[in-house]
């Protein structure tokens, strides 16, 4: 969490591995969190020898934080290895891209349930620019 006025880091949120999107809920209650069990592969590691390093598959989810006591209420599962996560207008869905399946997954938020997956082509890097995160879906 960051201080925007001070620029300081004021707290930090255990969230699992390799964090990578977020969201905020539009109230502001909840935060969404991708996170992946797919190691990154800093350099000078090839990015073809990434898939040879071990993975953690029970990793791979989206963690939801409670903004308020700054604590992860639950983690919502059945994404792989999640990027990014947008939140629809109405706050019921949640659009993840799954990179290494090369989808996107939209998931029920309430009740953390895939309920479509769309094929995207190979690596998805974010889904901001989707008319699916505006809300259209």
């Amino acid at each position: 969490m960051i201080d925007t006025q001070r620029l300081a880091a004021i707290a930090t949120i255990a969230v699992g591995r390799r964090p990578r999107g977020l969201v905020l809920s539009h109230d502001g209650a909840s935060l969404y969190v991708a996170v992946s069990g797919l190691p990154k592969c800093p350099p000078p590691i090839a990015k073809r020898s990434a898939p040879k390093l071990p993975r953690d598959l029970k990793a791979d989810g989206v963690a939801v934080i409670d903004t308020v006591t700054l604590r992860q209420t639950r983690m919502l599962r059945g994404v792989s290895d999640p990027e990014r996560v947008e939140i629809s207008r109405d706050g019921h869905s949640l659009f993840v891209t799954d990179e290494d399946a090369a989808r996107l997954s939209v998931l029920d938020a309430a009740r953390g349930r895939i309920v479509a997956t769309i094929p995207v082509g190979r690596e998805p890097e974010g889904v901001r620019a989707s008319p699916m995160a505006a809300g259209c879906w």
